[in-house]
């Protein structure tokens, strides 16, 4: 199928295959660079969230009163991107927890290190950051955090792209037009001279051209070839 396509058909699909996977690559770049962002801004606010909620976390470890675990909550539903906030004392025991529990089965055998986050599976970033004063830590708090809940500009990403789209394939399609002209010309040319040429009556015609490249191998080789041909044929007559 693909070798019974003209040469200009065959650069027309070569170059709209070529720019369709341009646009799913960049599509993929597009969202893998998102997620990257998402997860960047995920861990700034688990740790701007560990900072800000230090004292308050402090005093839940030293002196627990539901007072303070009730202001805790309220000022963690500020921060909709978190799913779940857990305080643990200095024996790693939970005496808080906020939000979502099913998180613990994506945490199954995995280690978290204090101040070092981990992406799971289902696309929630877990972070374990101390409570410390002074540099004595007091316990640790685990965050869990879901990126989805980030507002990027990815929709818009997408939508210019597939704007723009339209507008490069059909600027590809006049450029691979432009190119298989130039391309095929000498080859069109090649083949009117052959059909003009009268072999009953020993009539060839040369052809030339200003290209040095291939092409001029290419007419070189046929201006020799008729030659041959005149020569041979005029002494056989002879």
């Amino acid at each position: 199928m693909w070798h019974k396509l003209s040469i200009r058909k065959q650069l027309i699909l070569l170059i709209s295959i070529l720019l369709i996977i341009i646009e799913l690559a960049t599509l993929l770049l597009v969202n893998w660079l998102d997620r990257q962002e998402r997860e960047s801004l995920a861990v700034q606010q688990a740790q701007t969230l560990g900072r800000s909620l230090n004292n308050d976390l402090l005093k839940a470890l030293l002196t627990p009163t539901a007072d303070i675990y009730s202001d805790i909550s309220l000022r963690i539903s500020g921060f909709k991107a978190v799913d779940s906030l857990v305080l643990f004392d200095e024996n790693n025991q939970a005496i808080f927890h906020y939000g979502d529990t099913d998180y613990r089965h994506e945490l199954k055998n995995m280690r978290l290190l204090l101040d070092q986050y981990w992406l799971s599976k289902n696309n929630r970033l877990f972070l374990q950051i101390p409570i410390q004063v002074d540099g004595y830590g007091y316990g640790q708090a685990l965050i869990v955090i879901n990126p989805k809940q980030f507002q990027t500009r990815l929709n818009e990403h997408y939508l210019t792209l597939l704007m723009i789209f339209p507008i490069l394939l059909f600027i590809g399609v006049l450029l691979a037009l432009k190119i298989s002209f130039i391309f095929t010309q000498p080859f069109l040319s090649l083949a009117k001279t052959f059909k003009n040429n009268n072999i009953k009556e020993n009539i060839f015609h040369p052809i030339n051209t200003h290209q040095q490249n291939e092409v001029k191998l290419l007419f070189d080789g046929y201006n020799e070839m008729i030659n041959t041909i005149q020569k041979e044929t005029t002494l056989l007559d002879y």
